[in-house]
C-alpha cells in the first residue's frame, strides 16, 4: 500500500537544443541521477526504481510516481 504521505514527484529541466542522437541516453541518466540523489537524501524509499522519463530536443523530464 502506497503511504500517504507520499506524492508524486515531476522534475523538468529546460535546456538548449539536444541532438536527437542524444535525448535517450540524456533523459535516462537524467532520472537515474535524481532517483540516486533523492535516495540518498531520503526522499525515496529504500530500492525504489519506478522513475520514469522523458524527453524533448529542450526538455529533459523525470517522474517518480
Amino acid at each position: 500500500m502506497k503511504d500517504p504521505r507520499t506524492l508524486p514527484l515531476l522534475v523538468e529541466v529546460g535546456c538548449e537544443e539536444i541532438p536527437a542522437r542524444f535525448l535517450e541516453e540524456a533523459q535516462r541518466n537524467f532520472a537515474d541521477a535524481l532517483e540516486i540523489a533523492l535516495g540518498q537524501d531520503g526522499f525515496l524509499p529504500a530500492g525504489y526504481k519506478a522513475a520514469q522519463s522523458y524527453s524533448t530536443p529542450r526538455r529533459l523530464v523525470a517522474w517518480f510516481p
